[in-house]
């Protein structure tokens, strides 16, 4: 079963192509990076797999129908995106901003019940924001608005969660915590996670999967044992990469 599936697909940005017939299949349980080089077009791939940019060519697919034939709140209880940095225009509690994941769930009009505020307060808890409820968002330090953002995202619970560099701000413990629960939770209940990571060795221990970016807009994916090697790595990021093997896991190092 394909919860996510990319046919044919090309993106253009600034001249550039992205991709010139990309063929990609998300299936339950799977846990994808994408990586690539600063400007690669890691964001904008993201952005176009969650509809809100529309591709040069080819066709995208959420559970096996077409992505625009879905509506924006049918799309939202079955595909999330995590995008680099949040902004709090208007002012907020920490609790109030984790039930903007259940919007999606809720009818027209329909405010949050006793099981929405459950919901988020268990989110809450899960990044380590229990007792911020009543917080201000405009009160919260960088990293800390990063794990309330995750905790809407956990709150909203789609089976497809796109993430635009979700470590952004996390210091290395929450780094670690919060990818290994959104990796099994997100194996737990059949869905998959596409994340875009500039660390590789976070993309060889959370991920199965990887797509990589390369300068010249061309696209390699599949198992991420096979792909991150080192010679790959470094084509990647124009740099020379070792990788290192110790307490069984791999590592790669710039030389």
């Amino acid at each position: 079963m394909s919860l996510l599936a990319a046919h044919g697909l090309r993106v253009d940005i600034g001249g550039k192509r992205i991709g010139g017939d990309l063929e990609l299949t998300v299936t339950p349980g799977e846990s994808w990076a994408v990586l690539g080089a600063n400007g690669a077009g890691k964001t904008t791939l993201l952005y176009t797999l969650a509809g809100l940019r529309s591709p040069a060519a080819g066709t995208i697919l959420l559970e096996g129908h077409p992505l625009r034939s879905w509506s924006r709140r049918a799309i939202a209880r079955r595909l999330g995106i995590l995008l680099q940095d949040s902004d709090d225009p208007f002012p907020a509690t920490v609790l109030e901003t984790a039930l903007i994941g259940r919007h999606p769930h809720l009818g027209p009009w329909q405010w949050e019940g006793p099981e929405d505020t459950r919901r988020a307060r268990d989110a809450l808890a899960e990044v380590e924001l229990d007792g911020f409820e009543q917080r201000g968002v405009d009160t919260l330090s960088g990293g800390e608005r990063r794990r309330l953002a995750l905790a809407a995202l956990l709150v909203q619970d789609p089976k497809v969660a796109l993430l635009d560099e979700p470590t952004n701000h996390l210091d290395l413990h929450h780094q670690i915590r919060l990818l290994g629960k959104l990796h099994d939770h997100a194996r737990a209940r059949g869905g998959a996670l596409v994340m875009a990571l500039h660390d590789v060795n976070l993309a060889a221990r959370f991920c199965d999967h990887a797509l990589m970016i390369f300068a010249d807009g061309e696209i390699l994916h599949g198992p991420a044992d096979q792909l991150l090697r080192a010679d790959y790595l470094t084509c990647l990021y124009h740099h020379p990469i070792e990788e290192v093997v110790g307490n069984g896991q791999r590592a790669f190092l710039p030389a």
